[in-house]
């Protein structure tokens, strides 16, 4: 008999599953919130693609660019985006780099621009445990917004990794 779900080898995992749930279960209840699923996805047309899940048999041969000096053009792009639990809704972004904290931070400053003028007041960011989305860059600039909009008003973030849970953060 098939099993109809797997269930992650991490130890926490339902408690990190149950805490994500309290949080949509919360924001819910608060019209002025907004819950998000953010992730990113990334090309470079330089390096060559890790997956061979792509192609029938062996890995195709592929050639290796280099860029020149004088190209304008971007090595990466990447396109963030974030599944609004609200409006069930995607918010989009693209940025000619590969996803980085300065760039991952650009986009939540751009979202919290974007809810505040629709009167939100609290956005809750649920992501995986990129590198980039827990670096110094992220955390420190989502404390400092935080200490920010408290007098004057904006969107306030709660950070939180579905695949990481601190012992801070239970």
């Amino acid at each position: 008999q098939s099993r109809l779900w797997q269930t992650s080898p991490d130890p926490q995992y339902a408690l990190k599953k149950a805490r994500r749930d309290k949080l949509i279960e919360v924001s819910a209840k608060h019209p002025d919130w907004v819950l998000g699923f953010v992730d990113e996805v990334w090309w470079s047309r330089l390096q060559r693609p890790r997956m061979q899940a792509w192609s029938d048999g062996p890995p195709l041969k592929m050639q290796v660019l280099a860029a020149d000096d004088r190209d304008p053009d971007p090595i990466a792009i990447c396109c963030y985006g974030m599944l609004r639990n609200d409006t069930k809704r995607v918010m989009l972004r693209f940025a000619e780099h590969r996803p980085v904290g300065e760039i991952s931070a650009l986009f939540l400053e751009w979202v919290c621009q974007m809810l505040h003028e629709e009167g939100k007041k609290r956005l809750i960011v649920i992501w995986d445990d990129a590198p980039w989305h827990a670096c110094t860059t992220v955390l420190d600039w989502a404390k400092g917004r935080n200490c920010s909009v408290k007098l004057p008003g904006g969107v306030e973030i709660i950070h939180y990794h579905f695949l990481r849970l601190r012992k801070d953060a239970s």
